[in-house]
This record gives structure tokens, C-alpha cells and sequence, in this order.
């Protein structure tokens, strides 16, 4: 994509604060976080994910950072296993 479509995207967005939503969503939820610099998601933020998600878990993977599909593929892979052997 060209640069000024980027640019485009970026004037023409908005932030979204959602946070009082999430309590409508009735579904379980598993929250995946890097825990080392470069995360994204930070623990606070994550924290509150799971106050404001009634069915929710927070996984917090210890040796990745944002990138937990490249960092942790195992352990990611056997996180999301055993949590949809639940639902």
C-alpha cells in the first residue's frame, strides 16, 4: 500500500472506548500477553479485560513480548488446546 493511503487510514480513524461494552459479550474469552518489553498488552490493561469479561482468563506467556506467535509457538498452541477444550 502507498504511503498516503496509510495516512488516510490513520486521519480517518477514530478511538474507540469500549471498555463499558465488553460486559455484554457472553461468550469465554482467553486473553494472551507477552510479558517481556515490546508487549503490547500491557498486565494493567489485561487486567482489566478480565474484570469487565465476566467468562475470561488471562494467559500471560513469560518469554515472548508481542510477537507470542513467533516467540512461544508451543506453549500459545497448547494455551488455546486446552481453552477450547473447555468451551
Amino acid at each position: 500500500m502507498q504511503r498516503h493511503v496509510f495516512e488516510g487510514i490513520q486521519r480517518d480513524s477514530k478511538e474507540l472506548v469500549f471498555w463499558e461494552q465488553l460486559s455484554r459479550l457472553a461468550v469465554p474469552v482467553l486473553i494472551i500477553r507477552g510479558a517481556q518489553k515490546g508487549a503490547l498488552l500491557s498486565e494493567e490493561h489485561a487486567n482489566m479485560y478480565v474484570e469487565k469479561l465476566a467468562d475470561s482468563a488471562c494467559l500471560t506467556l513469560k518469554n515472548s513480548n508481542h510477537n507470542i506467535f513467533d516467540d512461544e509457538p508451543n506453549e500459545l498452541l497448547q494455551a488455546v488446546k486446552s481453552f477450547l477444550k473447555k468451551v
